[in-house]
């Protein structure tokens, strides 16, 4: 075999096609099967074979291994599904986190929300909750659960609700 010096450049695509002889030459007797009697027939014992098998690292009753050779795999296999198990714990908190923040977001934006679906006039006229006292009003009704009611898109029961508590906020306030 003959090496030979070559400015390779690192790129296996440029230095294959830059390179003019082959670096992997057959000399010519190695396809010569002149030599080889195939009269006989081949037959290995099959406890050769496996001999002439390099070991199997996941083959824990090959004696070739020590005990407790391979701890780590052992490890792994033993604590995989409880790494798995935590995961999906992170996993359900972090969703669990999320949610919360977007119910509390929804919290934020409920009494806004309430004032755009039924409109002021609704209070002002209807429930005779003055302008200046409409925050405070829906502050008051927290309490009672409209914002909950108001959630769970169950609206009659919220303008049931402001109606029932308007007399009663209103007499609380000193507005009659």
């Amino acid at each position: 075999m003959e090496v030979k010096a070559h400015n390779l450049s690192g790129s296996l695509f440029n230095d294959a096609r830059n390179v003019k002889d082959s670096v992997s030459k057959i000399s010519s007797g190695t396809l010569d099967f002149s030599m080889i009697d195939f009269s006989k027939p081949v037959v290995n014992d099959l406890d050769e074979i496996d001999r002439l098998k390099p070991p199997n690292p996941n083959n824990l009753t090959n004696p070739n291994i020590p005990i407790g050779g391979n701890v780590l795999g052992l490890l792994k296999f033993a604590l995989d599904p409880l790494i798995g198990e935590i995961s999906k714990i992170g996993q359900r908190k972090r969703r669990l986190k999320y949610e919360k923040y977007k119910y509390e977001e929804k919290v934020k934006e409920t009494p806004n929300n309430i004032v755009g679906y039924l409109g002021e006039n609704f209070f002002i006229e209807t429930l005779k909750i003055p302008r200046e006292e409409i925050d405070g009003f829906l502050e008051y009704c927290k309490s009672k659960g409209i914002i909950d009611l108001y959630i769970k898109d169950r609206r009659m029961e919220v303008i049931d609700l402001l109606i029932k508590k308007s007399s009663e906020y209103r007499k609380f306030k000193g507005l009659d």
